[in-house]
């Protein structure tokens, strides 16, 4: 982590976690790999553009997306919220819709509450709503289902 940005070694942090969810395969607490052909990626905004974002379809995206949030954590420092999307972004496929749903929501559980690791100053990651299902991609043939989730960090006013 390069410690430039909290919000970028956020995506960082959030991407091992979900590196090592995938590595562990169809264990209990992994996701099977063959979903994710193309791996686990950091991205500007979490769609696939075709012959740009240089991977296949079937990966997870992780973005900053969202709007951050700032407010008042003690005297001399502030709590900020950075806006983090883990996404499934994957070919269509209607009969797969519940284990892509149990994806998602396996990816809401391990990912929820917790502090980041390697991230002294951050201290929850909290998940909030958003929609199940990215309707604007799926025009495009691509289903992209999502999880919002806010790193929070209490950071000096310097």
């Amino acid at each position: 982590m390069s410690g430039v940005s909290n919000h970028y070694d956020s995506m960082v942090a959030i991407k091992a976690i979900v590196d090592a969810l995938i590595t562990a395969g169809t264990t209990v607490q992994g996701l099977n790999s063959t979903n994710f052909n193309g791996g686990c990626v950091i991205q500007e905004v979490p769609w696939h553009e075709k012959n740009v974002s240089g991977t296949v379809l079937n990966y997870i995206s992780i973005s900053p997306f969202g709007n951050e949030t700032t407010g008042d954590a003690n005297s001399n420092e502030d709590e900020v919220g950075y806006p983090v999307m883990v996404a499934l972004v994957m070919e269509p496929c209607a009969s797969k819709l519940e284990e892509r749903l149990g994806i998602r929501e396996k990816l809401r559980r391990r990912l929820r509450n917790r502090s980041l690791s390697g991230l002294p100053r951050n201290f929850n990651v909290l998940p909030s709503s958003t929609a199940s299902i990215d309707v604007p991609a799926w025009v495009k043939k691509q289903f992209v289902s999502g999880i919002q989730l806010t790193c929070l960090f209490e950071e000096p006013r310097t």
